[in-house]
């Protein structure tokens, strides 16, 4: 901190300036007004009143912005107030400041005039109180989240800000309270905004969004991080030329997107260039130039908005703009960059507009001498008096900018790429008009001077130069060739015109017609025909934007609908029921409006076919489903299945027309589905009988050889048999069945065993012979597992186990009190199995010459009295109750048997059948009817 006391100075640093002491009292003003700035300076971003310097109540110093647009920085930092010391550098718009000391300057002589207290203002009459959100620092945006002030521009304040639904930065433009109240200027605004908004290209600025909060009127664009080329040429002064090239040729490929679509921007300056972090520039507020310099008002009434170090000078004579008004424009941007200073400078806004009329400036090298020749050719065209002598469009500048840094030759700037000689000789015809136009712009002495904002961003918003000017003509134009040159004119006017004429006859879309006057507008660049196509195109790129925009809110419209639709069609549910899919597709609101939109028609209708079809596939899985239930026997679970099928079918009511597509067929399905849940228990029945049937059919088939393999005791083969006929059977009983009987025959095996493990224990040797008819008693000799020794009149003879086989007879008198001790329990029960396996191999042996076809077997009285006594003799050995249930009910059915064929020998037919079908229905479980039938009804011979 400087001691108090000492004496401070201000040092312009660079410039011919004295230097300003600090004020002993009271605060010392900095700035570009002449009148309220103590310290007046001149240069690019200085405000009117940019800072002040005062002292703080130790004693020492501090300095205060004063809001300027770039604001001021201390020793490179932007500072809204700091305490000064010595050696600091303060950054005024593009002036550099340094505190000195001023301790060799005589005591109380100021080494520069004394500042000017600025007057006081005049009291300004007392305003009504600003709206609430004029109170705030920060604006407050919906869906928005404001941090900072970034600066201000023509329409308004620019914030940074992110945009919430997206987490992404913006830059939020709010229009200043003047243009709000402008209810034309708002209108123009937000239209072009959205127009804007739809301009996409690396080189441009995107605009997101407009729209309106609370009076607020904003847009949000693309946030540039790096800032503008103003701030940064402001900071570093001069840029190198490599960098300007490359901003250059940026800003060109930009222009040749703005050419394409007939925009001219009209305020092209190093503050409309905005730089990204990856470098890359881009030019900003292009689309919005209309909203911000109208040209609706008549000739002569026209007002000159732009910025003074930068606009063309056809915009201040009043002239319309275009394309070659932007290169002129970005020529000055780029003299700005490469020198740090603008082509024309002056005390005020009319000495710069003046001298830009004469077209006298310094030449780039004075200023920069490293910058190459041909890229100060370049700029020096871009800056050429008359449109004509520049280049005819943005991209004819970037050919030359891309060969310059391809690597120029010297002669590639001073052509213009083969432009035609009658438009130069126009160019020079026109200096005439151009110069007395001037006239209209250039006030009198009795004018008051507007204060100099400075080079480019001084005053932020476009210069508006009016009044009562005096003619003038510059210096340097020939009158003498205006005769030829309205000649041209006149000759170049009546092509344009003729070409205008045909382009009408010829039948073109909108979108062919913009091109085609497009292409006229630039083949005869400054014609009134020209004006009018481009007029014209501009009008067709409005017709066809108003029409994208209603053909887009339609579709927006028809897609929130169909949205909303899809939400209610609930097409993702596995479960669809397409009867209140419909419903509440018909509940959804809006519809009303779009009754005659086919569009619409169409997308819902085929919404509704879609929910049809989609429930028509899942009704398919459930049918399959109910089948595999059928199938398996699973009645209770079919029954549920068919139950929510029939449910899941019901429909409102249409009209045949308004039907969906295959809405019948689910109709169809719910009749049927009512007539299965209605036929449910027949089914039931059905199937359990036709699995019975099935059983029937399976156990008359496979047991068909089982009676001879019993026959001769081969129960291993008979396992074989019952096993392979188990895996074919279905119904529970008779799964159960065929279990008991493989339970009996494994009893069975163990019945002979027992005899020839005991043969030295026989009570008795003799038994009856089975292969003797007379049932003769032979004495056995010896017993294997295999057979058994008798002794014939002497000689031995070895009988088989298997011949005793469906022989009760034999196998009942074999087994009584054979052994010298009782039969255990277990044997009891082999011996019981045995006699009852044999009792059935026997019944059906003596009945089986009965269902021979074409027989003539005679079935006799005593037969059908001795059919059941087999089971007598296998009863004898049963011990346990479902044993001798088992086999009670087979002599039972042997019995009924037995009757049945005698009536059938007898010829009494209807008592035979009635029998018959009395032993199916009350003995179809006997194991003998089980083993005797096939599954099929019996037939009976005649």
């Amino acid at each position: 901190m400087s001691p108090p006391g000492e004496r401070l100075l201000l040092e312009v640093r660079g410039a011919d300036h004295a230097p300003a002491e600090f004020p002993r009292s009271g605060m010392m003003v900095v700035g570009s007004d002449g009148e309220k700035a103590g310290l007046h300076l001149e240069g690019q971003g200085v405000a009117g009143v940019h800072c002040a310097i005062g002292r703080t109540k130790d004693g020492g110093y501090a300095v205060k912005d004063l809001g300027s647009e770039y604001g001021t920085l201390l020793n490179g930092v932007k500072v809204a107030q700091a305490r000064l010391e010595l050696g600091d550098e303060i950054l005024v718009g593009s002036v550099r400041l340094k505190v000195v000391s001023g301790a060799g300057a005589p005591d109380g002589a100021a080494p520069a005039p004394a500042p000017k207290k600025a007057p006081k203002p005049a009291p300004k009459p007392a305003a009504s109180p600003p709206a609430k959100r004029r109170q705030a620092t920060l604006p407050s945006i919906p869906g928005y989240r404001v941090s900072e002030r970034l600066g201000r521009g023509a329409m308004g304040d620019v914030y940074l800000a992110v945009q919430e639904s997206l987490d992404r930065e913006v830059a939020l433009k709010v229009l200043s309270q003047k243009h709000e109240q402008d209810q034309a200027f708002v209108q123009s605004f937000q239209a072009e905004a959205r127009s804007a908004a739809a301009l996409n290209h690396p080189n441009v600025v995107t605009v997101h969004d407009v729209g309106a909060h609370e009076g607020v009127h904003y847009l949000t664009m693309e946030y540039m991080d790096r800032g503008s080329l103003e701030e940064r040429v402001a900071k570093e002064g001069a840029l190198p030329w490599p960098i300007v090239l490359d901003v250059l040729k940026d800003a060109a490929t930009g222009l040749v997107y703005a050419e394409s679509r007939g925009i001219v921007h009209r305020d092209i300056k190093p503050a409309n260039l905005m730089q990204n972090h990856t470098g890359a520039t881009k030019i900003a507020d292009l689309g919005l130039a209309t909203s911000i310099h109208s040209e609706d008002a008549p000739d002569g009434q026209r007002k000159i908005f732009g910025t003074p170090h930068f606009i063309s000078p056809e915009q201040i004579k009043g002239e319309k703009a275009d394309c070659r008004s932007d290169l002129y424009s970005l020529g000055s941007t780029a003299y700005r960059l490469l020198t740090g200073h603008t082509p024309f400078e002056g005390g005020s806004t009319r000495e710069i507009l003046r001298a830009k009329l004469k077209g006298e400036h310094t030449p780039i090298h004075e200023h920069s001498p490293d910058v190459p020749p041909g890229l100060a050719r370049i700029v020096e065209r871009m800056l050429e008096l008359e449109p004509a002598g520049r280049f005819p469009s943005a991209s004819a500048l970037l050919r030359e900018i891309e060969s310059l840094q391809a690597g120029p030759t010297e002669t590639q700037v001073e052509s213009d790429g083969g432009g035609s000689a009658m438009k130069v000789g126009i160019g020079v015809g026109l200096l005439v008009v151009i110069g007395l136009a001037a006239g209209s712009f250039l006030g009198g002495d009795d004018e008051k001077p507007r204060p100099d904002p400075g080079p480019g961003l001084g005053d932020p918003e476009p210069v508006e130069v009016g009044g009562d000017p005096e003619p003038e003509v510059p210096p340097e134009v020939d009158e003498g060739e205006e005769g030829d040159s309205d000649i041209e004119e006149k000759l170049f006017e009546t092509a344009a015109e003729n070409a205008f004429l045909r382009l009408a006859q010829r039948d073109l879309s909108p979108e062919e017609r913009r091109d085609a006057l497009r292409e006229l507008a630039r083949e005869y660049l400054g014609t009134t025909a020209a004006t009018e196509a481009t007029a014209e195109a501009q009008q067709i790129d409005e017709d066809l934007a108003r029409a994208a925009e209603q053909t887009s809110q339609h579709e927006g419209q028809v897609s929130a609908l169909m949205k909303l639709l899809t939400a209610a069609a609930d097409l993702e549910n596995p479960q669809l029921r397409p009867g209140n899919a419909l419903r509440a597709m018909r509940a959804v609101e809006g519809q009303e409006a779009l009754a005659a939109d086919n569009v619409f028609l169409a997308e819902r209708r085929k919404l509704e076919d879609q929910v049809v079809a989609t429930a028509l596939t899942q009704f398919a899985e459930v049918e399959a489903r109910i089948e595999a239930h059928h199938a398996a026997g699973e009645f209770t679970e079919m029954r549920t299945a068919l139950t929510d099928l029939k449910g899941r079918c019901d429909l409102p009511v249409f009209e045949e027309e308004g039907a969906p597509n295959r809405v019948r067929e689910i109709e169809a399905l719910s009749a049927r589905l009512t007539e299965t849940l209605d036929d449910l228990e027949l089914l039931e029945i059905a199937y359990h009988e036709e699995k019975r049937a099935s059983d029937r059919r399976a156990i008359g088939d496979g047991l068909a050889g089982l009676d001879a393999e019993l026959a001769v005791l081969d129960f291993a083969a008979a396992s074989e048999r019952i096993t392979a006929v188990r895996s074919q059977l279905a119904s529970g009983d008779a799964q159960q069945w065929i279990d008991e009987l493989a339970v009996e025959l494994a009893a069975a095996t163990g019945a002979i065993p027992t005899l020839v493990t005991d043969f030295s224990n026989w009570r008795r040797s003799k038994v009856d012979d089975p292969q003797d008819r007379s049932g003769a008693s032979r004495e056995a000799v010896s017993a294997s597992a295999t057979s058994l020794v008798l002794d014939v009149k002497g000689s031995r003879r070895e009988v088989p186990w298997s011949a005793f086989g469906g022989q009760t007879k034999a196998l009942d008198t074999l087994f009584s009190r054979r052994l010298d001790r009782n039969y255990t329990a277990d044997e009891r029960a082999s011996i019981a199995a045995l006699m009852h396996l044999s009792a059935l191999t026997e019944c059906l042996r003596d009945a089986e010459e009965m269902f021979v076809e074409s027989g003539t077997s005679v079935f006799t009285r005593n037969e059908a009295d001795d059919l059941p006594a087999p089971f007598d003799r296998a009863l004898d050995w049963f011990e346990d109750v479902p044993g001798r249930a088992r086999v009670e009910h087979d002599r039972e059915a042997a019995a009924l048997l037995g009757e049945a064929l005698f009536s059938a020998s007898e010829g009494l037919w209807t008592t035979s059948v009635s029998d018959l079908e009395r032993l199916l229905r009350d003995y179809g479980d006997s194991w003998l009817v089980r083993m005797l039938s096939d599954g099929t009804t019996v037939q009976l011979p005649r």
